[in-house]
């Protein structure tokens, strides 16, 4: 009980450097929350991972663009982001609102029409990261889910605050925390990070560092670890190494003295010169 009252002492002290009237609370997101509490700052974007829907919700209005109050996880799957019994990633960017939003029926999910709604939302498909508050945490993403999750800190964040455990962290610690915790960001700057979710058991030893109080803990299968993030959402490669992209596929690699190589997937081949 003397850790969950932190939490909330906590999130009340971190709320006054939240410059956006309501927050983004977690990246987790459960099937029936819509975006009307994010609804101020048009062309926000925001990064949330999706449960898996079993029976899409019937607050779903609009088509592309999607009136605010629409339940987001069964969105996605209106607009072929995500299938009924998927978990996954998504990315909203707030609009302006639309003087009629048209219905339709697709992928399983029916949307219906709504006129004159003054706040919107529309699916982003880049990997361009999300911007979080400094109160944002790990809570809600699903078991199993354990892809990366790109996402900015905003600059101007507190330059105090605990934390529980040392990379990983407990899910309900605050993301910009741990990574001001973990020394990839500061509080004046803010910056990208990468979150990745675990649910394996372990235990969460406290470390204080760079200005943030980290406390210990012991048995919980909710966590997170923090990497470095980059502004285009790609995990940024290690000192010396290459990255190959191509279309759907993406490699890393270890620096080796120039030579002619053939770079082979399943489906297509390349071949070329290294500079």
């Amino acid at each position: 009980m003397v850790r969950r009252a932190t939490v909330v002492v906590l999130a009340g002290l971190l709320a006054a450097y939240s410059h956006a009237p309501s927050a983004q609370q977690a990246i987790g997101l459960s099937p029936g929350e819509s975006a009307s509490g994010l609804a101020s700052q048009p062309d926000r974007r925001y990064r949330f991972v999706c449960a898996a829907v079993a029976v899409p919700a019937k607050n779903v209005w609009g088509t592309g663009e999607y009136a605010d109050d629409s339940a987001i996880c069964s969105a996605a799957i209106h607009a072929g982001l995500l299938q009924l019994g998927q978990a996954g990633l998504v990315t909203i960017v707030i609009g302006q609102g639309a003087s009629s939003f048209r219905g339709s029926e697709q992928n399983g999910v029916i949307s219906s029409e709504y006129s004159n709604d003054d706040a919107s939302y529309r699916f982003d498909t880049s990997a361009d990261p999300g911007q979080i508050s400094w109160t944002t945490t790990a809570l809600r993403i699903p078991r199993g889910f354990t892809d990366p999750v790109a996402v900015i800190c905003p600059a101007g964040g507190p330059t105090k605050g605990i934390v529980w455990g040392t990379n990983p962290y407990i899910s309900d610690s605050s993301i910009c925390l741990a990574g001001v915790h973990a020394g990839l960001i500061t509080p004046a700057d803010g910056g990208p990070l990468t979150v990745t979710h675990s649910d394996e058991p372990r235990n969460f030893p406290g470390e204080p560092k760079n200005g943030i109080e980290s406390r210990g803990w012991s048995g919980s299968d909710d966590s997170f670890t923090i990497s470095a993030g980059s502004a285009d959402g790609t995990t940024p490669a290690q000192s010396g190494g290459r990255r190959i992209k191509t279309d759907g596929f993406k490699g890393a690699g270890e620096t080796i003295p120039p030579q002619r190589r053939i770079i082979t997937t399943e489906g297509w081949t390349g071949q070329g010169a290294v500079p």
